[in-house]
């Protein structure tokens, strides 16, 4: 039976301050990294449907969204929709990632 790969993503912002981030992290059972039957999980379901195109998309992220949608289907990956609590570590690494400076 193949193990198939797990991709958590977030993004963090702070209006305040004005800075972003975004973290992910990719693992499996086996913690191997293979790049077959990759499911990408995120915990925005307004994305998460954006990249299913079952939403249309803002103009101003039209081109990010549809070449991701191009290594999403080159790369067969499947998208589904994770509750804010199945996706901690990738949280966790997006707020990290809005305090970096260039």
């Amino acid at each position: 039976m193949e193990i198939s790969t797990i991709w958590h993503t977030d993004g963090s912002s702070n209006d305040l301050h004005r800075i972003a981030g975004i973290g992910g992290i990719v693992r499996n059972g086996n913690g191997e990294m293979n790049i077959r039957n990759i499911t990408l999980e995120m915990d925005s379901l307004l994305i998460v449907n954006m990249l299913k195109g079952i939403f249309k998309h803002a103009w101003e992220i039209a081109d990010d969204i549809m070449e991701t949608q191009s290594i999403i289907k080159h790369l067969q990956i499947e998208v589904v929709h994770c509750f804010r609590e199945g996706n901690t570590v990738a949280d966790a690494l997006a707020k990290f990632g809005g305090t970096m400076q260039d």
